[in-house]
């Protein structure tokens, strides 16, 4: 097979389907394909004998045009390679994504964040073991940690805030989606991960430059006394302000910890630091 073959993107053009259906035809052995320089390529006298054996195929549509049931099953997508632990399949969408115009925030807004929702939904219902849920967050730590890397811009950060997950919370990968979104619109993170306990919110609010603000993520029914330790810890230190947000917690839960604010949304928290640093969102 020569190494100047089809991409999975042409291949997909050709047959009429998804990239995903292309890259499933591969794994399961309809086609065959070597990877060049970490890209799949493809004979194109296979791609010939799959149409013949199948018979003719409609044209695929443009995702730039794709209508919005299309949309929302890349996420469905995401969620089911990463079940299975394809890396390599999961990394596919994303950089189509990417490819295909979607701007960085909205891959993490519309793709990573409802594959992760889909995920703990399937868990919670007992539809999902618990190895597939440790074997796909394992996998999405890996992607968002590539990911972020390609798509953190260059230029002046305009101010450092500081997130972690509230003590007792073991999850990480929301404070990573955050920080990630949150370097895309060019704000320093000091990411303090999961289980972070008070004094380590402390330490890092007095060693960071340009201090805008303390994030506390709490995903899971929070320890309140805990929660308001470290708020009354942070304050001891700096007098930004403090903002909780998460599934574990609400507005009214916020607001008895004594948290300054109370973010529902990744979205809220650009917002909130948009605001604080005076800029707009991109």
């Amino acid at each position: 097979m020569s190494s100047n073959g089809l991409t999975l993107n042409q291949v997909a053009e050709r047959l009429g389907v998804h990239y995903m259906t292309a890259y499933r035809y591969i794994k399961t052995g309809r086609l065959r394909a070597i990877q060049v320089n970490g890209q799949w390529r493809i004979d194109e006298r296979d791609v010939r004998r799959l149409q013949n054996r199948s018979g003719p195929t409609r044209p695929r549509r443009s995702h730039r045009h794709a209508p919005g049931s299309v949309r929302k099953a890349y996420p469905i997508e995401l969620a089911a390679a990463l079940v299975q632990g394809d890396e390599a399949g999961a990394w596919v969408l994303l950089e189509s994504r990417l490819a295909s115009g979607m701007k960085p925030d909205a891959v993490y807004l519309e793709v990573l964040a409802p594959a992760m929702r889909h995920i703990g939904a399937q868990w919670e219902a007992g539809v999902l073991p618990v190895a597939g849920e440790h074997r796909a967050t394992a996998v999405m730590q890996r992607l968002i940690a590539r990911l972020g890397a390609q798509l953190r811009p260059r230029g002046r950060r305009r101010a450092t805030v500081i997130i972690g997950a509230a003590p007792g919370d073991q999850h990480s990968l929301p404070v990573q989606l955050v920080a990630d979104l949150l370097r895309i619109n060019h704000v320093d993170v000091c990411d303090l991960g999961a289980n972070c306990p008070p004094p380590a919110f402390a330490d890092a609010a007095q060693a960071v430059d340009r201090l805008r603000a303390v994030g506390i993520c709490a995903t899971v029914a929070p320890n309140r006394r805990a929660l308001r330790q470290t708020i009354d810890t942070v304050r001891g230190v700096t007098s930004v302000p403090v903002f909780i947000g998460g599934a574990g917690v609400d507005e009214v839960i916020a607001r008895h910890v004594g948290a300054d604010a109370y973010t529902a949304t990744a979205v809220a928290v650009i917002d909130l630091v948009n605001e604080l640093t005076g800029t707009s969102r991109r």
